[in-house]
């Protein structure tokens, strides 16, 4: 659980210390008030990335060259994550000391929705690869490795199209090992996630569903194995030749996600895209918590594009969640919805407003 966050320099925000508490935590503020960068400062100590640009230095306060975040983590023992960013570049460390990525990642498992994530169902495939690659690593930290491993492949391959094809047999047998056993983690994944979201919409009142997740390996050889795989992109390669271009692998899979016999991005309106997001993110932390520590769960907009029934069907669906931020730029939403924290930013500062209602009696 996150116990405490700290950050120096970031966004908007004011240098200060939010301690959340376990449950559910519902933060308010008007537009531009600092709500997403709080978010986006959790997600950056726990993941050392933004899930809202990949270059850091745009996180930094307007005139600042540095910036700074720590995360105070309770679960067996007490950790401490810190990930800063300055002219030498980024740094990050637990307890004090550089680790290797996959022990950093290890320590507070993330779950979020964010405005980048409302592109899932319109979206390019790039959006639905994200969300599947956040997945297996968020279930399994040791995925980011395989990840990497496949891209470094695929950069190699890139490299030897563009010179004509040197190595091009080398790099495909490289790319067929990783990119298989990539495919199959990520057909894993999409069967799993599909059985929990529906098993999460069956036990609401969302009345959503029935959803398809159709998982579109790239090309669909990659599912039978680096033998297959390597023989399919065997055939590609005169065509990739010609083209400069790595035509098929992993890098160009996707998923359909159907309801009501059609995508949803066609078959669903705005609210019933969002619920259905915010569905999929409940049966994801669910999946994370199958497997080790339950994840922080972080929800920007909560109540964006949601009718009234809706906002209080899936706020008693995220009710389970063992410690979950949500921001809302609604006061009548702060007041209607129970939750054991409630915080104000205001121009970058927070603000608790249990206890300033206490202060005020």
């Amino acid at each position: 659980m996150l116990t405490t966050l700290t950050t120096r320099s970031f966004r908007n925000l004011a240098d200060q210390s939010f301690a959340p508490v376990s449950g559910a935590n519902l933060v308010y503020g008007p537009n531009g008030a600092g709500k997403s960068s709080l978010l986006e400062a959790a997600y950056l100590a726990a993941t050392t990335r933004s899930f809202r640009t990949p270059r850091l230095k745009e996180c930094c306060r307007l005139g600042d060259e540095s910036l700074g975040v720590s995360a105070e983590v309770d679960g067996d023992e007490r950790v401490r994550l810190e990930v800063s960013w300055g002219p030498e570049g980024k740094r990050r460390a637990v307890n004090g000391k550089a680790v290797p990525i996959v022990e950093h990642l290890s320590v507070l498992p993330i779950v979020s929705w964010t405005a980048r994530d409302n592109e899932i169902f319109q979206g390019p495939p790039a959006v639905r690869r994200l969300l599947l690659d956040r997945g297996i690593v968020s279930e399994q930290p040791a995925c980011l490795l395989v990840i990497s491993e496949y891209r470094r492949a695929l950069e190699a391959k890139r490299a030897a199209l563009d010179g004509q094809g040197a190595a091009l047999e080398e790099w495909n047998r490289l790319l067929a090992r990783h990119g298989a056993e990539l495919a199959a983690r990520r057909a894993r994944f999409v069967g799993l996630l599909e059985g929990a979201l529906n098993d999460v919409l069956e036990r609401s009142d969302l009345d959503l569903g029935g959803v398809e997740l159709r998982y579109r390996p790239s090309p669909a050889e990659s599912l039978g194995g680096e033998d297959d795989l390597f023989g399919a992109l065997a055939k590609l390669s005169r065509r990739e030749l010609a083209r400069r271009v790595a035509l098929a692998g992993p890098h160009r899979d996707d998923v359909d996600i159907l309801w009501r016999n059609g995508p949803v991005g066609r078959m669903a309106s705005a609210g019933e895209r969002k619920a259905l997001g915010l569905a999929l993110m409940v049966a994801q932390a669910r999946l994370v918590a199958r497997r080790g520590p339950h994840p922080l769960c972080l929800i920007d907009d909560f109540d964006a594009e949601l009718d009234h029934r809706r906002v209080g069907e899936l706020w008693k669906l995220l009710g389970g969640a063992s410690q979950l931020v949500a921001a809302t730029s609604r006061n009548s939403v702060v007041n209607e919805l129970s939750a054991k924290g409630k915080w104000s930013l205001e121009g970058g500062n927070l603000a608790n407003l249990r206890q300033t209602a206490e202060k005020s009696l």
